[in-house]
Parts: structure tokens; C-alpha cells; sequence
């Protein structure tokens, strides 16, 4: 958690400054995006998709199961079916990274 934290720190840090704002109306900024982001993606049907265009989309999508081992015995053990959620990065958002 820590690292994430600091990551959120630093994004809210650098972010205040262009938005305008304190550090503190920015913790609230993207605490609620981020909140709705989640919300938005816990409420996916199976096969639905959320797109944020030029950011990225996202598809909840049913992994199948399958057989894994375990890697302290290596005892084989079945892996059930679960519903995850798939992420597509915008092609502009990778390009800006160039």
C-alpha cells in the first residue's frame, strides 16, 4: 500500500498545481474519479465495456479454468472460472509515451 500511496501522493502533488487547486481539493478530485471508476467497472455484465476514450478501455470478460500448480509441492490443483476485468490502453495514450 505504501508505494501505491506515494503514487497517489505524487499524482495529486503535481497535479494540484495545473488544476488550480490544493493538494487537498486534488485528493478529492481523484478520489471521486476513482471511486466512480470502480463503481463504473464493478457494474459491468460479463462481455460489457467501458470505454474512456484516448485513455482506455475496459471489458469484464469470464477466464476460464484451468489447471495450475502449486509452487510449494507442485501438486496439480484446479484454478475455477472467474470473471476479471480486461484492459485495452488508447494507442494515443502509449503514442504520448514516445
Amino acid at each position: 500500500h505504501s508505494l501505491r500511496r506515494r503514487q497517489r501522493q505524487m499524482c495529486i502533488r503535481d497535479r494540484a498545481p495545473k488544476l488550480n487547486v490544493n493538494q487537498d481539493e486534488a485528493r478529492v478530485v481523484l478520489n471521486s474519479v476513482l471511486d466512480v471508476l470502480a463503481d463504473s467497472l464493478a457494474n459491468l455484465e460479463e462481455n460489457e465495456r467501458l470505454k474512456l476514450v484516448g485513455f482506455a478501455n475496459f471489458q469484464k470478460v469470464k477466464r476460464k479454468s484451468r489447471l495450475g500448480r502449486n509452487p510449494k509441492t507442485g501438486e496439480a490443483v484446479e484454478i475455477p472460472e472467474k470473471l476479471v476485468i480486461k484492459t485495452t490502453i488508447s494507442e494515443n495514450l502509449v503514442d504520448s509515451f514516445q
